[in-house]
C-alpha cells in the first residue's frame, strides 16, 4: 500500500485499490504456496508448514489446504478432519458431500451454465 493511501485509511478516507495489494495477501499466498510445495503429497504436513509462520495463519493454511485437498482428494485429508467438516451445524460432512457430488452431476449433464465472462 502506498503512503498517500495508508493516510487516506488512517482518516477513515476510501483509498484507492486499483494498483494496491496487500503485502499480507502476497505474504500469506507465497508462504501458502511454499507449505504445499514442500508437501505436496501430505494434507498434514502441509497444514503443519502453513501454520508455522507468522501473520494470518489460519487464512494461509486454508489456502494451502485446498491446494493440497485438490492434489490428494478426499482420501488424502484425515478422516477425523472430514468427520468435522460441517456448514455451521446445517449440514453434516456426509451430507456436504452428497451436495457436491449431485451438483457435479448436475453440471456435467449440461443443466448448469455458468456464465464466467
Amino acid at each position: 500500500i502506498r503512503r498517500d493511501q495508508l493516510g487516506a485509511a488512517v482518516q477513515g478516507e476510501r483509498a484507492v485499490a486499483d494498483d494496491v495489494i496487500s503485502t499480507s495477501t502476497v505474504q500469506s499466498s507465497l508462504w501458502a504456496t511454499y507449505a504445499f510445495a514442500m508437501n505436496p503429497d501430505s494434507y498434514m504436513d502441509t497444514i503443519v508448514t502453513a501454520v508455522s509462520g507468522a501473520g494470518d495463519t489460519d487464512t494461509t493454511a486454508a489456502m494451502a489446504g485446498s491446494m493440497s485437498g485438490a492434489r490428494v482428494g478426499s482420501a488424502g485429508v484425515p478422516a477425523a478432519l472430514v468427520a468435522r467438516i460441517n456448514d455451521r451445524g446445517m449440514y453434516t460432512a456426509d451430507e456436504l458431500k452428497q451436495l457436491c457430488t449431485q451438483l457435479i452431476d448436475f453440471a456435467l449433464q449440461g443443466k448448469l451454465k455458468l456464465d464466467l465472462e
